[in-house]
């Protein structure tokens, strides 16, 4: 089936790599389960620990003493989007050790060598002591090694040189690198120690160490899409789920049955889900309407094939 899937894949139009965020689950809305606790990152789909224990922050939190609820929480205050429910966070400088921490997921494709990419991603400052740079992304052909403490490799394919100390607004940041290899895994924080990481005291009374909120990240080689994007959390993000004119699909989310509207020949519909993998719902029936009832709440990849184009909706199950 991934055989199919890549083959697929690379037969699609420019127009599909070029509107596609590659990173799966990027705002981190999609859980298993609601925090009642710290460093419980296990709890969101498709991303996992790769040094520290990163937390996961939601406003259905359950737990004692908001310290993973949202906006107030045990590292501060950080508000987003109303129709949004969660955000991520990382230490990333720690005055007594070298210990960071890092976050990890696998590429919904393998990048492709050659090519260049673009990376960003929205960061707040929490209510700690320090602020710093070198918060970025580092990407890997193989699962990265789970650590609890480690030392940093000291390298990565992107790092943001600012520090950046807004504790109030999210601030976005952009890089890009060419691809030197068929990268699988991406990774993000401060892989860098110490010694190579600038600090800055920004709150003598804050928490101890440095410790940054991530939302909205993004990986992809169309560098307008990345640098605008903004995960919308219901259907009207522009950038994300932008309908083609030519082409509707309602309604968005839906819940059994999605209705494509278009003027074109269309030759075939396919559903995959934020793993790749695609679904067995009764995709084409001649009247351009799915039978979605069998899919389970969360993210789809809806992607129709016309006779001059192929096109990629995400659309969303309640």
């Amino acid at each position: 089936m991934k055989n199919l899937i890549k083959i697929f894949l690379l037969f699609c139009s420019v127009n599909y790599f070029a509107q596609q965020n590659l990173v799966p689950n990027p705002s981190f809305e999609e859980d298993t389960a609601c925090p009642n606790n710290l460093s419980q990152l296990y709890k969101v789909k498709n991303w996992f620990q790769t040094n520290g224990t990163p937390d996961y922050f939601n406003r259905c939190y359950n737990g004692n003493f908001n310290y993973c609820s949202i906006p107030s929480n045990s590292f501060g205050y950080q508000n987003i989007n109303s129709n949004c429910h969660s955000y991520c966070g990382i230490l990333t400088y720690w005055p007594f050790n070298i210990n960071t921490e890092t976050l990890c997921a696998k590429l919904i494709d393998s990048l492709q060598i050659g090519t260049k990419y673009f990376f960003s991603i929205k960061v707040a400052l929490a209510n700690t002591k320090f602020a710093t740079n070198n918060i970025g992304a580092l990407f890997s052909r193989y699962t990265p090694t789970i650590t609890a403490v480690g030392n940093p490799p000291n390298t990565s394919n992107i790092k943001f040189n600012q520090v950046i100390i807004d504790t109030l607004n999210w601030t976005s940041l952009i890089g890009s690198f060419v691809c030197d290899s068929n990268y699988k895994y991406i990774s993000i924080g401060n892989f860098y120690d110490a010694a190579n990481t600038n600090t800055i005291l920004t709150h003598p009374t804050g928490a101890q160490g440095a410790y940054y909120f991530i939302d909205d990240v993004c990986l992809s080689n169309d560098s307008t899409y990345a640098a605008n994007y903004n995960y919308n959390c219901l259907s009207t993000n522009s950038k994300d789920i932008k309908l083609d004119s030519e082409i509707t699909v309602s309604p968005n989310p839906f819940q059994d049955l999605i209705i494509i509207n278009t003027k074109e020949k269309v030759k075939r519909i396919s559903i995959f889900n934020s793993s790749g993998l695609e679904e067995n719902v009764n995709c084409f029936n001649g009247n351009l309407n799915i039978d979605c009832h069998n899919l389970k709440p969360g993210l789809y990849f809806l992607i129709i094939n016309t006779t001059h184009k192929v096109i990629t909706k995400k659309i969303l199950k309640q």
